[in-house]
């Protein structure tokens, strides 16, 4: 699944507020009037981006310095003596400018355990490792995994940008129910550690590899390849927790006809008088 951040840019004194999703063409334009408009314009989008197949970071953008930028300036009065020849001058006042960037700060880099979490990746069946399902990047087999980031942040993962190694504390944020058909999608848990940030639904973290590979049942043959990694691998296979033949009775199989005591056919003429019926 695709993992989009979501970035406000205002259109300075335009009164215009474009909402973008980083790594795609998708964008949605509000002028809003007030701030709580702003709120639900974000709303909207993201649930839009929900339904197209995308995750959202769950670093949230700066709408209240986006609806500050984009405001039209507002006229200032300068008061001057009343006269019959000169008129009251409006200037226009500067617009506000936006609170600048916060700069990012340390988090603790030496950890007594490294964090875990959920994750999916892309098999290459014929090469035989893993990829990042976003950015397509390699995972090598006894090395660990760097981040890295495309707008060069000094330090990886930013805490005002969407760089870094996504893990997820539940197994079902780690693939969505549409990974269930790609047969090369590989589940599994991921240890990270370094530089890291936690976030509600999960962490980013500088450096990370697996810790072991869940498999499918129609992924045995994968197994052979992520041996190369050097950590557990489990395959879900259905497993039987009663056989009725061990206490002495018939496995009904695919049998059609489950009504054991109806004959072949029923009886549908008149009783006799003597009879019960």
């Amino acid at each position: 699944m695709n993992i989009v951040r979501i970035v406000a840019q205002a259109r300075k004194r335009k009164g215009v507020v474009v909402l973008r999703a980083l790594g795609t063409k998708l964008r949605y334009e509000v002028s809003p009037t007030f701030g709580t408009e702003l709120e639900a314009a974000y709303y909207g989008f993201c649930r839009k981006l929900r339904e197209w197949g995308y995750k959202i970071d769950f670093q949230r953008p700066n709408l209240y310095a986006a609806f500050l930028a984009s405001r039209k300036p507002i006229p200032k009065l300068i008061e001057r003596a009343p006269t019959d020849t000169v008129p009251v001058i409006h200037k226009m006042a500067p617009a506000p400018k936006p609170p600048p960037r916060p700069q990012e700060v340390d988090f603790e880099m030496n950890l007594i355990e490294p964090l875990e979490g959920w994750k999916s990746w892309s098999f290459d069946a014929k090469l035989g490792i893993i990829y990042s399902n976003f950015g397509h990047r390699a995972w090598n087999p006894d090395e660990p995994f760097a981040a890295s980031c495309d707008q060069n942040c000094k330090k990886i993962p930013a805490e005002h940008h969407s760089c870094g190694i996504y893990a997820a504390t539940f197994r079902n944020e780690a693939h969505s129910p549409d990974d269930d058909d790609d047969e090369n999608m590989v589940l599994g848990k991921v240890l990270g550690w370094g530089r890291y940030i936690r976030g509600t639904d999960g962490w980013r973290s500088e450096f990370a590899y697996p810790k072991c590979f869940y498999l499918k049942s129609s992924q045995p043959g994968f197994a052979a390849a992520l041996e190369a990694y050097h950590v557990p691998i489990y395959i879900n296979r259905p497993t039987e927790i009663y056989n009725p033949e061990e206490d002495g009775y018939e496995h009904w199989g695919n049998q059609e006809d489950r009504n054991f005591r109806a004959g072949t056919e029923s009886y549908a003429g008149q009783a006799d008088d003597d009879e019960d019926y």
